[in-house]
Order: structure tokens, then C-alpha cells, then sequence
């Protein structure tokens, strides 16, 4: 895709989504297909899908935890140790 190509995302989580409006900032091929970088239209669409990126993490650390250690933990417990073990590692934007 061209840079500055406006799109509309829809990202879905289980519990929130995020619908937006951006703009292609960069688009480069990867595999069969491509990855595309995006700025948002809207500051607070940023911030937004940044958490929801975030909600969307903890939750698949919560189904890891069950699947290979067979803990089944709260939503509240999952996010506390995927900050402890994973916070530094998520990628600043």
C-alpha cells in the first residue's frame, strides 16, 4: 500500500474493540504477504489500541499459563505476572 493511504481498522478483542481511522506510514513485504505500519488519525485511537494490544497479550499469556503449566488464572492475576514477566519487552510505539 501507498504511504498516506487512509485505511479503517477494526481491531477485536474479546471484551473492547477499537475502530479508527489511519493513515499508511510504511509498508514493507513479508512472506506471502506484507506489513504495514499505520499512524492514527487520532491521538487517543493511538493510545487506545496501544492497551487494547496490551489486553489482547495478557489474555494469550492467561490461555499459555492453562495450556502448558494447567494453571488457570484470574484476568487480574494474568495481567500482574505478564507485567512482571513481559512489560519491559512490549514494543514502544
Amino acid at each position: 500500500m501507498k504511504a498516506g493511504t487512509l485505511l479503517h481498522i477494526r481491531i477485536s478483542g474479546d471484551e473492547k474493540s477499537l475502530d479508527a481511522r489511519a493513515f499508511v506510514a510504511w509498508c514493507q513485504p513479508e512472506g506471502q504477504g506484507y506489513r504495514i505500519g499505520v499512524r492514527f488519525e487520532n491521538p487517543e485511537d493511538a493510545y487506545r489500541s496501544r492497551l487494547l494490544e496490551q489486553v489482547i497479550a495478557i489474555e494469550r499469556f492467561r490461555e499459555e499459563l492453562a495450556r502448558a503449566e494447567g494453571r488457570e488464572v484470574a484476568r487480574d492475576e494474568a495481567a500482574r505476572e505478564w507485567i512482571r514477566r513481559h512489560a519491559g519487552d512490549f514494543p514502544d510505539p
